[in-house]
């Protein structure tokens, strides 16, 4: 029941913020203890096809990884 536009700004997959410990570079290199850093897990991975029905019209989506 929506448009391609709001299709559009829908934000597709997740973020995960990490914070690792680094021991080696902290004690041996001197530098940051903790490492923050983000992991963006997609929508969909792989192979696929994805066919979004609007009301304005279809989106076809294709990704070939």
């Amino acid at each position: 029941n929506g448009t391609k536009e709001e299709w559009d700004k829908i934000i597709k997959g997740e973020d995960e913020q990490i914070e690792s410990e680094d021991w080696y570079g902290y004690y041996y290199h001197g530098t940051e203890r903790y490492i923050k850093y983000t992991n963006h897990h997609p929508f969909i991975s792989g192979i696929y096809k994805l066919i979004v029905k609007c009301l304005d019209g279809d989106i076809v989506e294709i990704d070939k990884n």
